[in-house]
C-alpha cells in the first residue's frame, strides 16, 4: 500500500510535502501537474527524481512555523472553475473564498473585453465588471439569456452572484449549469459550448432549448435591471448582494448603516451575507448587540453626495424611473442639474435615458437636443420648469415635520417634498399620502386629482 502525504508548501524551485506520520519531505522542482497547496500526492520516489531530504518531525515544526500554511491544507488551497457564456465566452478561476486567481477569454471579443479591465480580487467583482463591459460594448441587452456553467464541486453563492448582474440597466436572465469533472472541459471554448457540441446539440446561446439542459440546469435566475430604493441600489452596487436581501434587511428594521456593516463583516469574514443575516435573526438580538460580537471592519469612506439625498425619490415622483437608477447615475458622477436636463429630454422624445448618459460622455446637453432634433425653446422651458419644481421642493427640505410625516406614512422623504412642490400643503400632502392606492404613482395620483386642480403639469406636459 503506498503511502501518501499533502503538499504544505511550495517555493520557486521545490515544493514540501506533509506525510501522514508528521515527518516534511522536500522534493525539487514544481508539483505534479494538477497538483497545488492542499493536494495529496504518493510518496513513492520516482526514478526520474529522487527524494533530496528527510526531516524529522521536530524539524517540521520549525519548517511550518515560518510556512503560511500549519498544518493539513485548508479548503480554500483548492482552485474552482466557472466559466460566463454572454455574448462573448469567458473563464473564472477562484479559490473557495471566492478569491479570483485567473480569467480568460474564449473568443476576441472576450479577450478585448479582458484588456480593457483590471482583475478584481473577487470572483463576483469580476462577474460585475465583464457584465458592466459587454452593456458598453452592446453585447448585452434586455432579455438575454446568460449561461453560468460550472463544475458541479465548485462553490457559488447565488445571492452574490445575483449582486454581481443586478441594477446594471437591462433585465437579463441567468441558467446556472453543473456539470460533473470529468465534462467540464475548457480548451478552445467555453465548458458549455464544448459539452453540447459533443451531445450534438445547438452551440449558439440565443438557440439552445432548455430541454437539452434539463439534466444539467440548477437555476434560472431573473436579474433587475435596476432598484426603486436607492439605500438598496447603492448596497448592491458595493457589496454585490442581491437587492431582495438587502430589503429583508431593511424590513427588519436595520438602519442602512447596520446593514452595511454586516455585509462588510460578511465581506471580511469570508462568509455568506445570507448565513450572517440568518445568524443574526436565529441570535434574538438587536443588530447592535450581534454586530459588537464581530470586530468592525474598516467601512470605505462615502465621498460628499453633491446632490440633495432626496433629489433621486424627487425625480422618481415626477418621471417614470426608479430612483435607484437615478440615485445610481448621480453617484457614478452626473451632475444634477445634466441628469435632469435628460429626463427632460427623455421625456420629449430624444431616447432612453441611459443611451442619453452614454452621449453625455463626448456631447453636451445641448448638442444631445440638437442632435435629438428638440425644439430648443420647449427644451428650456421645460428644463426651466423643472429646475424651480425642485426648488420649490428644496424649500421644505430642512422641515421636521416632512421627515415626520415621510417616517410615518413609510415613504421617502423625497416623495413628500414633491407633493409639496406641487403646490399642496403639509396636511394635504398627509391625507393625499393616506388615500393613494399603492399601484398609483404619486404624479399620476395628482395630475387626475380633482380634475387636476392644484396641481401643474408644466410645458410640454399634455395628456
Amino acid at each position: 500500500m503506498s503511502k501518501s502525504g499533502v503538499i504544505c508548501r511550495i517555493e520557486s524551485d521545490r515544493y514540501y510535502i506533509l506525510s501522514q506520520q508528521g515527518e516534511i519531505i522536500m522534493r525539487r522542482g514544481r508539483p505534479p501537474a494538477g497538483k497545488d497547496l492542499g493536494s495529496f500526492v504518493p510518496l513513492t520516489p520516482s526514478p526520474r527524481r529522487k527524494w533530496v531530504a528527510v526531516i524529522a518531525a521536530a524539524a517540521a515544526v520549525a519548517v511550518l512555523a515560518t510556512s503560511t500554511l500549519i498544518s493539513f491544507p485548508r479548503a480554500e488551497a483548492s482552485q474552482y472553475r466557472l466559466a460566463i457564456d454572454i455574448n462573448p465566452s469567458l473563464e473564472l478561476v477562484y479559490t473557495e473564498d471566492y478569491l479570483l486567481k485567473e480569467w480568460k477569454a474564449f473568443d476576441p471579443e472576450g479577450t478585448e473585453l479582458l484588456a480593457s479591465l483590471e482583475m478584481p480580487e473577487d470572483v463576483y467583482a469580476a462577474m460585475a465588471a465583464i457584465f458592466e463591459g459587454c452593456i458598453e460594448r452592446g453585447l448585452a441587452e434586455d432579455e438575454q439569456a446568460i449561461f453560468v456553467t460550472a463544475d458541479s464541486q465548485a462553490p457559488i453563492d447565488n445571492d452574490r452572484l445575483m449582486g454581481a448582474f443586478e441594477g446594471h440597466g437591462i433585465a437579463v436572465r441567468i441558467h446556472v449549469v453543473r456539470l460533473s469533472p470529468k465534462e467540464y472541459k475548457a480548451d478552445k471554448q467555453s465548458p458549455l459550448r464544448d459539452y453540447l457540441k459533443r451531445k450534438g446539440g445547438k452551440t449558439e446561446l440565443a438557440s439552445i432549448p432548455l430541454e437539452e439542459l434539463e439534466a444539467e440546469l440548477e437555476e434560472t435566475i431573473d436579474i433587475a435591471p435596476w432598484h426603486d430604493n436607492p439605500i438598496v441600489q447603492a448596497l448592491v452596487e458595493k457589496y454585490l448582494v442581491k437587492g431582495s436581501l438587502v430589503e429583508e434587511m431593511l424590513a427588519y428594521d436595520m438602519t442602512g448603516e447596520e446593514i452595511e456593516q454586516l455585509l462588510a463583516t460578511a465581506m471580511a469574514e469570508k462568509c455568506s451575507p445570507a448565513d450572517l443575516f440568518a445568524a443574526l435573526r436565529q441570535s434574538g438580538q438587536s443588530p447592535g448587540q450581534f454586530l459588537k460580537q464581530h470586530k468592525k471592519p474598516p467601512l470605505s469612506e462615502e465621498p460628499r453626495l453633491s446632490y440633495p439625498d432626496w433629489l433621486p425619490e424627487f425625480l422618481a415622483a415626477e418621471f417614470d424611473h426608479p430612483a435607484g437608477q437615478l440615485s445610481s447615475n448621480l453617484r457614478k458622477g452626473i451632475a444634477a442639474d445634466d441628469l435632469m436636463s435628460l429626463l427632460v429630454l427623455e421625456d420629449l422624445g430624444c431616447g432612453k435615458l441611459q443611451k442619453l448618459i452614454k452621449s453625455l460622455k463626448t456631447d453636451s446637453v445641448d448638442a444631445i437636443a440638437d442632435k435629438g432634433g428638440i425644439d430648443a425653446n420647449a427644451f428650456a422651458q421645460r428644463r426651466q420648469w423643472l429646475r424651480e419644481l425642485v426648488a420649490r421642493g428644496e424649500e421644505h427640505a430642512g422641515k421636521a415635520e416632512v421627515a415626520k410625516l415621510a417616517a410615518a406614512k413609510k415613504v421617502p422623504k423625497g416623495a413628500v417634498l414633491y407633493i409639496l412642490a406641487r403646490g399642496y400643503s403639509l396636511e394635504q400632502a398627509e391625507e393625499i399620502l393616506k388615500s393613494k392606492r399603492p399601484n398609483i404613482g404619486i404624479k399620476e395620483y395628482l395630475d387626475n386629482l380633482n380634475g387636476n386642480s392644484g396641481a401643474k403639469k408644466g410645458p410640454g406636459r399634455g395628456k
